[in-house]
């Protein structure tokens, strides 16, 4: 109005102070190629699907046919740079299709696809080009098909074991685990979110080192487990008698016990007293006692491994779930386990034939899962030794499971699922939030029965166990 010469009707005047002054704080021309080529990232990976190769049977993310990366950007990429193979050093592309995926998934799920590979593919034209493209004048079998004996599932027991091992949880398979994953992330300070860094695919258990770092390899105590490479023997007190060689056992022997890297037979053993002079009365597991002295024996490690030596760091959030809630999808079924354990180191059933085919009928499922070279723990002995125990609710505390009968303890040794559990069982629990942070309902939120403390080892007060829920975990 003040344009057009015309004064306004009502005027209200304001200090020049007490108007604050409102600014753009960056400066951004924004441009339309810019979203739209955000627009084209997002189409293409929300509707990349998993592909299942009929040969190889790998299983690898893909584009889907419809949204490719344009040769442009392709060529950038390093998931899609070709080698001399003609194929990526970490294959994801697909050379043929059994059926196209849809161009629209309604629940925005991935979609689940089969085909051929081209990595296969290659290989076949390369032997088909071998043969003077005459298929007449040989087979073309795929590298690493499973005509070549390249499947890793090569006479797995499908019907009766898939379901076990498709069941099992992350915690129990790394209970059972020989080689753990080792994943490294850090915490952007910024944000506070956690970003990945890298990971080392597979690392074996260093059991030497391990045997030192808990002691293993000194201050034997009765009931602890031992391998021997003596045996009875004709003189079972003398400490010294001559080691048991392979080479002069006889055939059963040589069945029954495992063969170290001196060529001596591996005797499973169980001490039953320490003597004062130091040396150790065992005994053998397949009859027989005898003295032992401490240099001459192994610890035998026993399977599923102890909850403390397994490579998991749980951070759980304060404040919320009252530390009832169940840790879905981390639970730990110690039947489970040892079900687990008992298939790994199954042999085959009469008339089935070897796992593998260079083996014989006497080797377990898993080549290194052989029941010789370490003690198998059976369902009891693992709910005894690593289970909580549970009287009324309430998680018992350490000494106080020990006072229990052995019949006590497994009438009272529950599952893993809820966070005093992991904390009893002895799992690397970590709390993350504020430690005076009291839950909604003030003091009335405190356990029913009371509970004062969690027991077990790694056990905290109830400030620290009673609200919580999981937030996060990870591999360190």
């Amino acid at each position: 109005k003040l344009k057009l010469g015309k004064l306004p009707r009502a005027v209200r005047p304001f200090p020049a102070k007490e108007l604050p002054v409102r600014v753009a704080k960056y400066e951004v021309d924004l441009r339309e190629n810019m979203p739209q080529a955000v627009h084209a990232m997002h189409s293409i990976l929300s509707r990349m699907v998993l592909f299942t190769c009929n040969h190889c049977k790998e299983r690898f993310p893909t584009f889907h046919p419809a949204y490719l990366p344009p040769p442009l950007i392709a060529k950038e990429m390093e998931l899609l740079k070709r080698g001399r193979e003609g194929v990526a050093a970490c294959n994801v592309e697909v050379s043929e299709w059994d059926d196209l995926p849809p161009l629209n998934v309604p629940d925005g799920l991935a979609t689940c696809c089969s085909g051929t590979c081209l990595r296969c593919q290659r290989d076949m034209d390369r032997q088909l080009q071998d043969l003077g493209g005459d298929e007449g004048r040989g087979a073309i079998v795929v590298l690493r098909s499973e005509d070549n004996h390249m499947d890793p599932c090569f006479r797995f027991p499908a019907d009766d074991l898939r379901d076990l091992f498709e069941n099992a949880t992350m915690v129990e398979a790394m209970l059972v685990a020989l080689e753990h994953m080792q994943v490294n992330f850090v915490t952007v300070s910024s944000t506070g979110l956690r970003k990945f860094r890298r990971n080392t695919l597979s690392f074996p258990q260093d059991v030497a080192t391990l045997a030192q770092r808990v002691e293993l390899m000194k201050n034997y105590r009765a009931g602890d487990r031992v391998n021997s490479v003596r045996g009875p023997g004709q003189d079972p007190r003398n400490p010294d008698r001559e080691m048991k060689k392979a080479v002069f056992a006889t055939g059963e022997e040589r069945d029954r016990f495992a063969v170290d890297g001196a060529g001596a037979l591996v005797i499973p053993a169980r001490v039953r007293e320490r003597l004062p002079s130091g040396l150790l009365v065992v005994d053998y597991d397949h009859g027989g006692e005898g003295l032992e002295r401490p240099e001459n024996v192994s610890p035998r490690v026993s399977m599923p491994w102890h909850p403390k030596h397994v490579p998991l760091h749980i951070m759980l959030r304060r404040n919320v779930g009252r530390g009832r809630d169940v840790l879905e999808g981390l639970e730990v079924r110690w039947a489970f386990v040892a079900n687990l354990l008992q298939a790994l180191c199954a042999y085959p059933r009469n008339g089935y034939g070897a796992w593998r085919l260079d083996g014989g009928e006497q080797e377990p499922m898993h080549k290194y899962y052989d029941p010789r070279m370490f003690h198998v723990m059976s369902e009891d002995e693992i709910k005894l030794e690593f289970a909580p125990k549970e009287v009324g609710g309430m998680v018992l505390k350490a000494d106080e499971a020990e006072k229990l009968s052995v019949a006590e303890k497994l009438q009272s040794a529950v599952d893993v699922v809820r966070p005093q559990h992991y904390i009893a069982a002895g799992f690397d629990v970590n709390f993350v939030g504020p430690e005076d942070v009291v839950a909604e309902g003030g003091e009335d939120a405190v356990w029913a029965d009371g509970e004062e403390d969690v027991g077990g080892e790694g056990g905290g007060s109830v400030k620290d166990t009673m609200y919580v829920d999981e937030e996060t975990f990870c591999l360190l």
